[in-house]
């Protein structure tokens, strides 16, 4: 999941990859909270090998978004869902001729790469590899000589693997999954590109990313669309302990490493603070009334745990002049009200 935010000051060609477990959201003001407040006027098919990249005209600006069939759910609003069934099996991103085309035709100054497969460990091991790995090569290889002034990759904290107190980016790797296996492959690969061709990279690792549009795999999204249609929660120990960011703020941290330009840099984006799992979920509930009961140990804890996540993020705030902003408590709320009001959003998965 990611909410994205261009800022008026970002006065970029844009490109953006995401996949079918990403919302997108194109807003101009950085107001986190009035998503609704843009108009999508047109959205254009640039016709490359289907459903491959469009061009989105608001009233603010164009922007291309890359890699999907685009379904807009409100004209009164701007977000867009992807949903992209050929990316599944990395079609899109293995495609090199296909993305070579795309950046030669659109000449992004700005790339923030988001798509990858195995988010909630899901995926196969091939489609990981797909996506994760020979896309992004493919990416960066179709950007060679381009007028590319910055690319934005985005890691994932679980590419540290469980590691107890605060973790920076100097900790060694010891991914526990495909998903981060092949993420910190891919960060390998954006580095290599850095420093053999000194291309413009930034590598974000975000931590445990929460609010509006998460997809309903998260432990707060299941959570509260569990409250909301009155069913009890059927979850592990709890015991896990996770550094919780609210996705506003992560917004923030990618619109200033596109400005900031830290080249070659690896950077965490998470809050500092820890949390376990049964603190987080207590918390949503009494927030939301107590209406469902959380069953702690109903279901095992996962093979190859994670037990410790926790953001040392003093490097954001020295590199990029970025500190969360969002206190727990405080994002929590406005994550409970936002799926209270757009329950239509998950269709079936909430109702009261």
């Amino acid at each position: 999941m990611i909410i994205f935010c261009i800022l008026k000051s970002l006065n970029y060609n844009v490109f953006i990859t995401t996949n079918n477990l990403d919302t997108f959201i194109l807003t101009l003001n950085n107001n986190h909270e009035n998503v609704n407040s843009l108009k999508i006027k047109k959205i254009i098919d640039l016709g490359y090998t289907d459903d491959f990249v469009y061009d989105i005209e608001t009233e603010h600006g164009r922007f291309n978004a890359g890699i999907g069939e685009i379904t807009v759910k409100n004209t009164d609003s701007v977000f867009i869902n992807f949903k992209i069934a050929d990316l599944k099996t990395g079609e899109k991103m293995t495609n090199h001729d296909a993305l070579k085309k795309a950046m030669k035709t659109i000449e992004p100054e700005i790339v923030f790469h988001l798509a990858a497969s195995g988010v909630n460990q899901s995926a196969d091991i091939q489609t990981a590899i797909n996506i994760n790995v020979i896309g992004t090569a493919n990416l960066l290889q179709s950007l060679l000589g381009s007028k590319i002034e910055q690319f934005v990759h985005t890691g994932t904290c679980h590419e540290y693997g469980d590691n107890k107190g605060k973790i920076n980016e100097t900790t060694p790797i010891a991914p526990r999954s495909i998903y981060a296996g092949t993420k910190a492959a891919s960060t390998a690969i954006c580095l290599t590109y850095h420093y053999q061709y000194g291309f413009p990279i930034t590598i974000l690792r975000p931590f445990v990313a929460y609010g509006p549009f998460a997809n309903i795999y998260t432990i707060i999204s299941t959570v509260i669309l569990n409250a909301l249609r009155g069913e009890n929660i059927p979850l592990s120990s709890g015991s896990q302990k996770r550094d919780f960011v609210y996705i506003g703020d992560v917004v923030d941290a990618y619109a200033k490493a596109a400005a900031k330009k830290a080249n070659g840099e690896i950077i965490n984006v998470g809050s500092g603070v820890e949390y376990s799992i049964k603190e987080v979920v207590t918390k949503t509930l009494d927030l939301m009334g107590t209406p469902v009961a959380p069953l702690f140990g109903a279901l095992p804890d996962r093979k190859g745990e994670i037990w410790h996540l926790q953001a040392d993020n003093s490097k954001a705030q020295k590199i990029l002049c970025w500190k969360p902003k969002t206190s727990l408590a405080e994002g929590l709320k406005r994550t409970i009200k936002w799926f209270k009001a757009n329950k239509h959003f998950y269709g079936d998965s909430a109702h009261e």
